[in-house]
């Protein structure tokens, strides 16, 4: 079953983890190893020579079937608690209390025959209207020309969601109980990171959260990297995450924008 999942995900993604520390990636274009702790890269002509190869003391083929970790794709999960007294941070993430047994799918054209205009803006402001105070996720993955892929019903904390090469993601983060937070979760970054898909945002009731990757300068398996080690420092967990994001645009290959909801 592993294996399986693997050759009908792997074409669609970036990169493959190889362990739960971010230290190897299988990656896709070009197929090849790479270690980010000493940023050495090995190439391969085909999948066959990739999974017979040798590292770290056992074979590409093992530690890519090995563990929930190292072939599960992040579901979309909403950042629950956090204290506003806090300094230090790390990109935090919500079990997933909505997972696969609360999912629903709906039809694309509930979503496209409301949307009369089709842009991408358009498409967004469709799904904020609906979904930013709901109490429970939902997501779309919608294409540069506004029309909608994949439509998504989640449970309280996260939606499983996937895009095509190139299109964005739009979910919502609810606020409940005690969290006041509504920047990405690890789960988003990572998520985002390892698919072809262009960008993620994070609609909630304090603002919305963009981030692009910036077309083929994105760096994809060292970004998931940066994101699983990360340490952040703000007065609040979205203040240290806008830090965090606004500072690494340039070194990872992606564009960050919060951009605050008004008040009515």
């Amino acid at each position: 079953m592993k294996f399986s999942y693997f050759q009908a995900m792997f074409p669609q993604l970036s990169h493959w983890p190889l362990d739960s520390d971010g230290r190897f990636f299988l990656c896709t274009r070009p197929l090849r190893l790479w270690d980010g702790e000493t940023d050495k890269t090995v190439k391969f002509k085909s999948m066959r020579e990739a999974w017979g190869f040798a590292f770290d003391g056992r074979k590409t083929v093992e530690a890519a079937l090995s563990g929930i970790e190292a072939f599960a794709l992040p579901a979309l999960s909403g950042r629950k608690g956090g204290s506003s007294e806090m300094k230090d941070f790390k990109f935090g993430h919500a079990p997933h209390g909505g997972g696969a047994d609360d999912s629903r799918k709906h039809l694309n054209a509930e979503a496209n025959t409301h949307i009369k205009i089709k842009t991408e803006a358009d498409a967004i402001k469709y799904f904020s209207d609906l979904y930013t105070k709901a109490d429970h996720e939902y997501g779309m993955a919608i294409d540069n020309q506004g029309y909608v892929h994949n439509y998504m019903e989640g449970g309280s904390t996260s939606v499983p969601i996937l895009g095509g090469k190139g299109h964005l993601i739009v979910h919502n983060h609810p606020i409940s109980g005690k969290s006041d937070a509504s920047a990405f979760s690890d789960s988003d970054l990572i998520h985002v990171a390892r698919t072809r898909e262009s960008g993620i945002v994070a609609i909630s009731s304090k603002g919305d959260w963009y981030f692009r990757k910036s077309g083929g300068h994105f760096k994809a398996a060292q970004f998931e990297r940066a994101v699983k080690r990360a340490k952040l420092r703000g007065s609040d967990y979205d203040d240290a995450v806008k830090r965090w994001l606004t500072a690494n645009q340039k070194q990872y290959g992606y564009r960050f924008q919060f951009v605050p909801r008004k008040k009515s």
